[in-house]
């Protein structure tokens, strides 16, 4: 309770402040030495830092100009070791040296716009680590994106004695070298795995063999290399296809959707289909979130390629199963798979020439997910907005389409995902066609100008910008305006 209501805020204003208290003077020195803990930990460091250590590193933190004193480091450190509470305060004594309070470690990391830990922390907490904490080190740096020192941190773990440690790490240093693309070094690296491991009994290292076997199938694809990647996976579903570890049975479902997807890659559709219906005869009642999500995932997939081939009804009875079976599911990648099949059953609707039905669709999506946050699911209301606008234009309902379209730059005009923006912008274009088609030619030239003005410097909107640029000069023609619509033609050139 003293935490929650107290000593909370007053450790989060004592490290921004660099002040124990109002009035007091400030001290950068303190904060500097509470930065360099703070780091160690997240830079995966789970140990104390020794006082040598700590005084090594704090110097990277001063602020830019300040001369360290020969009695900064310790005036700083006793600084962050006085209470604001109790007996809370930023640091605290530990075996061998000091640790962050695990609060403050937390408030940092997870701040707004929080940066990654500074490389000298990255570099010290490495050059000291054994071997089974490299491995924690590792994974800290990779999902800080510091993929060299993910890389580093990893080499050292691969080394342990200690086979599960090992492995983990070797697979991982396998995924941070494909994310570095260094693609053939990965693929060395999963074969090492499943050379070492491949006949291991305990279940952890079977589990890393699956994984290596995985991402080496994976790496393959990536680089275009379909064939050999579709020998990996049945591999994979042959070793490990009766196992009934939950964490095996996960990596068998993985490997079956990937080989699904590869094979629709392929234009290999019915041995597509035929895997997406294993998954879901497998898995479909399997009640861990991870199958759930996998089945799901095999039953759009199944859907989407059973549409693309032209068996319309039967893709709109696979994406009704999905809502049947996930529509009420609170995961947030089960949501955004059901309104993925909800519009995706709207649009096979609406090009089957039902468009009252698929306009009830449409509306289910909003319905459903129009207050959701998450960006999927903000993405899946746009479309299904943009594509009832559609809808209505072509139903002839003019006025309410344009009020639709509205809607969506009301709603996502102004958003900062880039998918959104560009709803936005196709929704403005496909409002110019409604104003021409009513004759409402100067509304029609400024929708085109507010589309220019909104989105004319965002690269990934490019298309739907040169395209307003083009309509435009035709609808400056059609008023006879032709001195400004050559003005335009010479900017659409100059872009």
């Amino acid at each position: 309770v003293l935490f929650r209501s107290y000593a909370a805020p007053l450790l989060e204003r004592k490290l921004l402040t660099g002040r124990l208290a109002a009035g007091e003077p400030e001290c950068p020195e303190g904060v500097a030495v509470v930065c360099a803990a703070i780091d160690w930990a997240r830079c995966g460091r789970t140990d104390s830092i020794a006082e040598e250590t700590l005084h090594e590193l704090w110097l990277s933190y001063l602020p830019a100009g300040t001369r360290p004193q020969d009695d900064g480091f310790k005036a700083g450190l006793d600084w962050t070791l006085r209470f604001v509470a109790g007996k809370i305060a930023l640091l605290g004594h530990a075996a061998g040296g000091y640790r962050a309070y695990d609060y403050i470690v937390r408030f940092a990391n997870e701040r707004p716009g929080a940066q990654p830990p500074h490389h000298a922390a990255w570099a010290t907490a490495i050059s000291s680590v054994s071997d089974a904490q490299a491995l924690a080190v590792g994974m800290s740096a990779f999902l800080h994106d510091s993929y060299d020192d993910a890389v580093t941190a990893f080499e050292i773990a691969s080394r342990s004695s200690a086979n599960e440690v090992a492995a983990i790490a070797s697979v991982n240093l396998g995924a941070t070298l494909g994310a570095l693309g260094r693609s053939e070094e990965a693929l060395a690296i999963y074969e090492e795995v499943v050379a070492r491991y491949g006949d291991a009994p305990e279940p952890a290292l079977r589990e890393q063999v699956a994984k290596a076997l995985f991402y080496k199938g994976a790496a393959l694809g990536a680089l275009g290399r379909s064939e050999e990647a579709l020998a990996i996976y049945e591999e994979v579903v042959a070793r490990y296809g009766d196992a009934p570890e939950p964490a095996l049975r996960e990596q068998v479902a993985n490997v079956l959707f990937y080989k699904g997807a590869t094979l629709a890659g392929l234009g290999r559709s019915e041995e597509a289909l035929a895997v997406y219906e294993e998954v879901v005869a497998r898995y479909g009642d399997a009640p861990e979130p991870a199958l759930r999500e996998l089945v799901a995932m095999a039953l759009f997939g199944k859907g989407a390629r059973i549409g693309e081939l032209g068996r319309s009804e039967e893709a709109l009875a696979v994406y009704e199963e999905v809502v049947a079976r996930y529509g009420d599911a609170p995961e947030p990648a089960l949501r955004e798979l059901v309104a993925m099949a909800l519009f995706g059953k709207g649009a096979r609707i609406g090009e089957l020439g039902r468009s009252e039905e698929a306009l009830a669709v449409y509306e289910e999506v909003v319905a459903r997910y129009g207050d959701a946050p998450e960006p999927a699911l903000r993405e899946q209301v746009a479309r299904a907005l943009l594509n009832k606008g559609i809808a209505l234009a072509g139903l002839g309902r003019q006025k309410k389409a344009l009020a639709v379209y509205e809607e969506v730059v009301a709603r996502f005009g102004d958003a900062p995902e880039p998918a959104l923006r560009g709803q936005a912008a196709w929704a403005l274009l496909f409002k110019c066609i409604v104003l021409s088609k009513l004759g409402h030619r100067k509304e029609e030239v400024a929708v085109y100008e507010e589309i220019i003005a909104r989105f004319g410097d965002a690269p990934e909107l490019r298309s739907q910008v040169a395209n307003a640029l083009c309509y435009k000069g035709s609808a400056l023609a059609r008023l006879g305006r032709q001195k400004e619509e050559v003005a335009v033609y010479e900017e659409v050139l100059a872009r």
